[in-house]
């Protein structure tokens, strides 16, 4: 049961981390655009939005494949040390919540896109949501380093 709680926990900072990060990066950058009375170009943001919405949905669909190696090879011996010590589960829901948000960002931005609204608020959710990215890219990737070394041993 303890090994459950601590896997709870594992899952619980790789969800909110990228979240607390991306909001603490978002207001302070945000706070600094207003403070400078920054014009926002709003059809330079409407094509930086869509470039975004390319690299998200590339991303997307790499983390969809990656998840789906991981689960094809179930019988695999990466999968079962994973297994064993409990942190496919992790892994899983790692990849999982990324595509999940990744999807929530390109929804998000092609209303921004339609409306063709571009202000604070929405450079706020936008510096949120890349900060966001990065940040839970950063951990598949130290994922999957953690993988490579495992087969390594």
């Amino acid at each position: 049961m303890k090994s459950n709680i601590k896997h709870l926990y594992r899952r619980c900072f790789l969800f909110s981390v990228s979240i607390i990060v991306g909001l603490f990066a978002a207001y302070v950058i945000c706070k600094q655009i207003v403070e400078v009375n920054y014009c926002i170009d709003v059809n330079n943001m409407m094509e930086v939005s869509k470039v975004m919405i390319g690299v998200w949905s590339t991303l997307l669909g790499f983390i969809i494949t990656a998840e789906s190696i991981l689960v094809a090879f179930d019988g695999g011996t990466i999968t079962g040390d994973f297994k064993k010590t409990g942190h496919y589960m992790t892994v899983i829901f790692q990849y999982t919540q990324t595509c999940i948000k990744l999807l929530s960002y390109i929804v998000t931005f092609i209303c921004i896109i339609i409306i063709k609204k571009f202000l604070i608020v929405e450079m706020f959710i936008f510096i949120f949501c890349t900060v966001m990215t990065f940040i839970d890219v950063l951990i598949s990737f130290i994922i999957l380093i953690l993988m490579l070394k495992m087969v390594n041993r």
